[in-house]
């Protein structure tokens, strides 16, 4: 079974490269006027964590912070 909302992927971009990645899954950040249904970081300020693209290999290995 498929989810009913995509993930949301955000990219760091230094020049033309595609660096670092996080991926969000929409129903943590997803708006809605009842409690109950919205995501439990909406309308919050959150830590991502990048990780390396995978579209770059030759960049080597690092943690990025946004």
């Amino acid at each position: 079974p498929q989810h009913a909302l995509p993930d949301i992927f955000i990219w760091m971009i230094a020049g033309a490269k595609r660096v670092a990645v996080a991926r969000l899954p929409a129903s943590k950040i997803i708006y809605s006027e009842m409690k109950t249904a919205a995501g439990s970081n909406c309308g919050q300020r959150i830590n991502l964590f990048m990780k390396n693209s995978y579209f770059n290999e030759d960049i080597e290995s690092s943690d990025y912070c946004a």
